[in-house]
């Protein structure tokens, strides 16, 4: 995490990037006055973040005012997004729900194409509509507020030409590498069964086959290459998006192009297992299968990492802190130990060091940084599931309904107790970023449309062209 520090008498000070000596932190806490350290290191108030996440769990929408007040402007548009995205989902929750039930009386028989291809025009209509209620309800902070933050520095440097293609040119390799990974990935999982398409391994093919080291059917067997391919993609991840950092910072392409880059390889892991199933095989049966088990996974597993576990890390870290600190105090010298000596520092600005060394653990919560970028992509990454595969299976409506009610109140409860209090920023950098994301999601409705409208205008003209057949036949 890194934030700027202002200084009068010269240019912003940048806190939180490596360091080489306790003399440089020590030169950084000079500035950290009582002012700027608010803005560098705000701490919780616990009175309004325990109002905020029981407000949040009680009513039926989010507190959206109070949250963009409290948290920031970035943390208040993703919440107002969340709350649209929810309420939108709410008409094709209920139409699906009436769909499985007139499926259950025709005992399972499956949907006339006149089903599937009204299914179809409604999905279209419902992601046109939800992207156009988004930017309605886009949140905006009508205060006129002095922004201390100064603007991203990698949107100040102007684009090299030759640089840009350079890491375009580095960035195709190395997508062209994770494809070659999630291929193999395909064929370790058993995604791909025949021998004769051109990304058959058969050796692979043999591992993931009844009775084989991988047995893709088998409920033990199977879980090795899925734990194996989610090890190799969080480490490929984290090794490319500080890549992408590293290239927005030299070419001038800033944090859009950031988010691009990593929107794309997301889409590349969670994406190609659906599209093998739906274009490939063309196997409508295990797609719906593959997103039931996507969509009623995904809500635990992110509720665990992104909650849960996290506050029984920092609850587990706060008593080595309260060592460090201690520590430092009694040998009278600044811990190394960066996020330390700032806390260190701020709690020395009360004068009463034994309550303030007894408060600090409180806020050891408040040391972890919150990133969007994550909880973004999820998002996108499902509306762009329901907008190309939900049709196929339209119980996924209120599957994903019920879980992002969760996913919201999670998040809630993740900025209050699991992670710092956004520092404030410049809003035309979070307004930048938003728009690209507010962007992502009005091209996915849109292409989204335009599928699924041509594939309800293919179903309708294949039953006719059956039915002409047929007339003609009987004749």
């Amino acid at each position: 995490m890194a934030f700027f520090l202002p200084n009068n008498s010269g240019p912003a000070v940048l806190v939180g990037e490596p360091a080489a000596t306790v003399a440089e932190l020590a030169a950084a806490a000079e500035l950290l006055t009582p002012a700027n350290a608010k803005i560098a290191l705000p701490l919780h108030d616990p009175a309004t973040s325990g109002s905020l996440l029981r407000r949040s769990t009680q009513e039926r929408n989010l507190p959206l005012d109070d949250l963009t007040a409290y948290f920031g402007h970035r943390a208040g548009n993703y919440f107002t997004f969340m709350n649209t995205y929810i309420n939108g989902l709410a008409l094709p929750s209920g139409l699906a729900t009436l769909l499985m039930l007139l499926r259950l009386r025709r005992k399972g028989k499956p949907d006339g194409p006149v089903t599937q291809a009204a299914t179809r025009l409604c999905v279209a209509l419902w992601g046109v509509r939800l992207v156009h209620a988004l930017k309605s309800t886009q949140h905006a902070n009508t205060e006129a507020k002095e922004d201390p933050m100064p603007a991203d520095a990698r949107q100040l440097r102007r684009t090299s030409t030759g640089q840009a293609l350079k890491n375009t040119a580095v960035t195709i390799v190395i997508l062209a590498a994770v494809k070659a990974i999630l291929i193999t990935s395909l064929n370790l999982q058993g995604y791909i069964k025949s021998s004769a398409s051109r990304c058959a391994i058969p050796v692979l093919q043999r591992m993931a086959a009844p009775g084989g080291v991988c047995d893709a059917e088998h409920s033990i067997k199977g879980l090795a290459p899925v734990i194996i391919h989610s090890l190799i993609i969080n480490a490929l991840n984290t090794r490319y998006t500080a890549l992408c950092q590293k290239q927005a910072a030299s070419d001038g392409t800033g944090n859009s192009a950031v988010l691009m880059k990593r929107l794309f390889f997301e889409g590349l892991d969670t994406f190609l297992p659906l599209w093998w199933l739906s274009v490939v095989r063309a196997d409508r049966p295990a797609l719906a299968d593959e997103l039931l088990s996507l969509l009623r996974n995904d809500p635990i597993r992110r509720l665990l990492v992104e909650s849960i576990l996290p506050l029984l890390q920092l609850r587990q870290g706060a008593s080595f802190l309260r060592m460090v600190l201690l520590r430092s105090r009694l040998q009278g010298k600044p811990p190394k130990d960066r996020l330390a000596f700032l806390l260190h520092t701020v709690s020395n600005e009360g004068g009463d060091d034994k309550k303030n060394l007894e408060s600090a653990p409180a806020d050891v919560e408040d040391l972890v940084e919150w990133e969007d970028f994550d909880d973004w992509v999820e998002m996108v990454a499902q509306f762009a599931t329901l907008m190309f595969f939900g049709p196929n299976a339209p119980y996924a409506f209120p599957v994903v309904l019920l879980s992002n009610v969760l996913e919201a109140r999670s998040d809630v409860f993740k900025l209050c107790c699991c992670t710092r209090r956004p520092a404030l920023e410049s809003i035309e950098n979070v307004s930048r970023e938003i728009s690209t994301w507010h962007g992502t999601l009005k091209l996915i409705a849109y292409v989204g449309a335009v599928v699924n409208i041509g594939a309800a205008l293919h179903i309708l003209a294949t039953t006719r062209c059956k039915q002409v057949l047929c007339d003609s036949n009987t004749r």
